[in-house]
């Protein structure tokens, strides 16, 4: 019904995104051309119990303007526009969601570890929880209407259009289109509540790790009509109990998944603080004023929210099986987000690094760039993996690598396919992971982690923005973390000697200590740049592969040259956009789709922004060491 080009008060529509009877769904963008959602409703045609009967305004948008909180999707704005054809429509905006779908991501990985799958089930639970502290239910809670970012597993609901009061009493929204495999068998009496809520986030949680559904369908039963279907679903589920694989599962989860999915919906859990008591994530002596502010100034307030449990981690896991590392605590050590609870230093930065191995292939998931994995291959990796070649020649071990350029560029994704190139464990460090609000306590952490890598060698550390955690102790302002860069000089000092390699990544690396870049301890540094044609080109069909794709309507030449400037994450973000618009609609990824998304997508860095980062590269290689930087990766001048 809206053309693009449309204007919606400070709004330009775009293009289409998903439509039915009575709502369509634009991307649209505002004056300084970032993405928002636009939802339109056709008010005459929207059945009458979706519309307050008072104002007249739909539900949905009454309850998304209510929420506030960083797991649901960010409401911006409401209003109505005046159609000639359709007459008053009522409109909201909501923030444009920068990622994939969990439904995407278990597609390409089929399952989560239970690190990773735990993040996303905190996530959740903090989101649901706030809506039921609103008197809201979300009534469709399913792994596509979760979205995760790019960078993390930190959860956002969305898909706001079968949310309800939990007072109603008769079904406000239409239930044809809702997944009926993630729904409680209550619903399918019209009963819907907190408990069905969570008997839903439970079933996401259990595809999260085993990556099918407990009660499954046949695929002779997808013929079957919904009605059909739904009584075979309700018949199994009174049939049998979910199986689980409890041997692989800790103890609280399995009670979780046990209790989320009970048959019976009395024994099932009637809250979240429930379910995260049996995660041992609740504190009944929680300072409940303990809020935190939306920066919201829509209608002129801000919103309140309990500050999530979650959020109260000094530490809070971001775990990707085959992207990411984890970092817990053990069952006897102390809980951090019990502040009041810990004894002394040692026992609050007492903490355990879960090594791992990548899941991956290596170098061949790394588009182009192939100057760059020659050297790494024939430079490094030869040596840490031909002891006997080391022992004859007399080598020397490489201690360390220092990959920097702009951001955006891929390093921190390089240093891990190198850690899956050369078959170690690794783990991929933070600043924040390292962090600690109590006196030193960071140089015991930084001990713990290379005391514990030694112990599980061969080791690759990948150290994430190197630069601000060695900051040059010259500079003004860093006496109070001197501590701390030294402890990380003697830790590095010859750390190859104890089976650990380094890989960092920065893209300031003039702002690291100058005694960190020397021999013996980041033995080389490589400036990772832009890609260049064809490397977009193959990064294109690397994040397009394994996704349902219209080939014969993509011209990857033509995209690779319209995306001059953009760096990897850009291109990875283009591919995303589009394949979250055809996943709305159900179609294959097409050339089209991917050109409205590049239209749509600033590159992230402008030319002047290139050019500091060349000056950082000449001054790096006019240094002493100016023999170890080799020139590799592409030329985009």
């Amino acid at each position: 019904m809206l053309p693009p080009g449309t204007r919606i008060g400070e709004y330009t529509v775009r293009s289409i995104i998903k439509v039915n009877a009575y709502v369509e769904t634009y991307r649209a963008t505002d004056d300084n051309d970032d993405p928002f959602f636009l939802k339109f409703f056709v008010t005459r045609r929207l059945p009458e119990r979706m519309l307050n009967p008072e104002t007249r305004v739909p539900l949905e948008i009454e309850c998304a303007a209510q929420l506030r909180h960083r797991n649901l999707l960010s409401f911006i704005t409401s209003g109505t526009y005046e159609c000639e054809s359709e007459g008053t429509m009522h409109y909201y905006v909501t923030s444009y969601l920068k990622g994939e779908m969990l439904s995407q991501r278990l597609e390409r990985l089929g399952s989560l570890s239970e690190g990773g799958a735990m993040t996303v089930f905190r996530g959740l639970l903090a989101g649901i929880s706030y809506m039921h502290s609103k008197g809201i239910c979300h009534n469709d809670i399913t792994p596509r209407n979760i979205m995760l970012d790019l960078d993390s597993l930190d959860p956002q609901i969305i898909d706001m259009g079968h949310v309800s009061r939990s007072s109603d009493v008769l079904l406000t929204f239409d239930t044809a289109d809702t997944e009926i495999e993630y729904q409680a068998n209550e619903t399918f009496e019209g009963i819907y509540n907190e408990r069905s809520d969570i008997f839903s986030v439970t079933m996401v949680l259990y595809v999260m790790l085993t990556g099918t559904l407990p009660w499954s369908e046949d695929e002779a039963n997808q013929s079957l009509s919904r009605s059909e279907r739904v009584e075979l679903l309700k018949a199994r589920r009174e049939a049998e109990e979910v199986e689980l694989n409890e041997e692989a599962l800790s103890p609280n989860v399995v009670k979780v998944i046990r209790r989320g999915l009970s048959l019976d919906s009395k024994e099932r859990y009637e809250s979240i603080d429930d379910v995260l008591r049996d995660l041992d994530d609740y504190d009944e002596d929680f300072d409940e004023e303990f809020f935190f502010d939306f920066d919201d100034d829509i209608d002129g307030a801000a919103d309140k929210a309990l500050f999530d449990v979650q959020c109260c981690r000094a530490m809070e896991p971001h775990i990707e099986p085959s992207v990411m590392y984890s970092m817990s605590l053990s069952s006897d050590e102390v809980p951090l987000n019990r502040f009041s609870r810990a004894s002394s230093v040692d026992e609050v930065n007492k903490v355990r690094f879960d090594i791992r191995r990548g899941n991956g292939h290596g170098f061949e998931d790394v588009a182009g760039m192939k100057e760059l994995k020659d050297y790494l291959t024939k430079r490094v990796i030869m040596l840490l993996q031909s002891e006997d070649k080391v022992r004859r020649y007399r080598l020397s071990l490489p201690n360390g690598l220092l990959l920097y350029g702009p951001p955006g560029c891929g390093k921190t994704y390089i240093a891990e396919k190198f850690a899956e190139q050369t078959g170690y464990n690794y783990i991929l460090i933070k600043s924040s992971d390292l962090g600690s609000s109590y006196l030193h306590g960071s140089q015991s952490r930084i001990a713990q982690l290379f005391d514990q890598a030694a112990r599980c060698a061969p080791m690759v550390i990948c150290f994430d923005e190197f630069d601000a955690l060695v900051p040059d102790r010259s500079a003004q302002h860093t006496g109070e973390v001197a501590s701390e860069v030294n402890e990380f000089l003697s830790q590095l000092n010859n750390c190859a000697k104890r089976g650990i390699f380094i890989v960092a990544t920065s893209n300031r690396p003039d702002k690291i200590d100058p005694a960190v870049l020397r021999t013996g301890r980041i033995d080389r540094m490589v400036y990772v740049p832009l890609p260049d044609a064809a490397a977009r080109l193959e990064m294109l069909q690397l994040y397009l592969r394994e996704r349902p794709v219209d080939e014969a309507s993509i011209n990857f030449d033509h995209l690779s040259n319209i995306t001059e400037g953009y760096i990897a994450s850009d291109i990875a973000y283009v591919v995303n956009d589009a394949a979250l618009i055809a996943a709305f609609t159900d179609q294959p990824i097409t050339g089209e789709l991917l050109q409205s998304s590049i239209a749509d997508t600033r590159p992230s860095l402008r030319r002047e922004a290139l050019k500091v980062y060349d000056e950082i590269r000449e001054r790096m290689e006019n240094t002493e060491r100016h023999s170890y930087v080799p020139r590799v990766g592409f030329d985009y001048d």
